[in-house]
């Protein structure tokens, strides 16, 4: 079941004409698991470039060498903090993602923190020959991985000129890999087979 803001969100993406074939959302918990590996890398990093720093003003607090050494272990500290960050704001943007499939296309939209959406429009002709899935062992559950011919397949300004499109930790990723190639072989069809 979908938030209200996402199922409200789903009903206003529905283009007149449109039939919603699919929807779905990422498990939150299993992307903070995925942003993991940089969590712990943040737990070595962050002390270290504190330690660091802390010991070259301690050292002499009043030179040019000590505000540049600063300056270049506070980039790494920086970096730190954000890889400590990495599962939260992954769990998060989970919460406020959500994938659909309908008669015309495939669309990936996300909820900004500040207010907003961040929209992703792949439509039937940009799609490649190669929509692969990976599935999770046992569990029905993987990434479908839209390949795309040509930057055309994406609508709206403000979209990511990506070479493909991920919807992440999809249920049943097999049904719904399915449901994506029929779309698209549907749009590619002719309407008229006789001529």
């Amino acid at each position: 079941m979908l938030p209200d803001r996402l199922q409200s969100l789903l009903q206003q993406e529905l283009l007149a004409g449109d039939r919603l074939l699919w929807h779905g959302q990422p498990r939150p918990w299993r992307r903070a698991l995925d942003a993991l590996p940089a969590f712990i890398g943040g737990l070595v990093v962050t002390p270290l470039m504190a330690w660091l720093c802390i010991g070259i003003i301690r050292a002499n607090p009043f030179n040019a060498a000590v505000f540049f050494g600063v300056l270049l272990f506070g980039v790494f500290f920086v970096a730190g903090v954000c890889s400590l960050c990495g599962p939260f704001w992954a769990y998060y943007k989970a919460t406020q993602t959500i994938y659909g499939i309908t008669t015309r296309r495939a669309f990936i939209r996300s909820v900004k923190p500040f207010g907003g959406v961040n929209s992703r429009n792949v439509l039937p002709h940009a799609l490649g020959r190669d929509v692969s899935c990976k599935k999770y062992m046992f569990t029905g559950r993987g990434d479908l991985t839209l390949s795309l011919d040509d930057e055309k397949g994406f609508r709206n300004l403000g979209d990511y000129l990506e070479p493909s499109a991920v919807f992440h930790d999809i249920p049943d990723v097999r049904n719904v890999h399915a449901i994506l190639l029929k779309m698209r072989d549907d749009y590619r069809r002719p309407l008229n087979p006789e001529t």
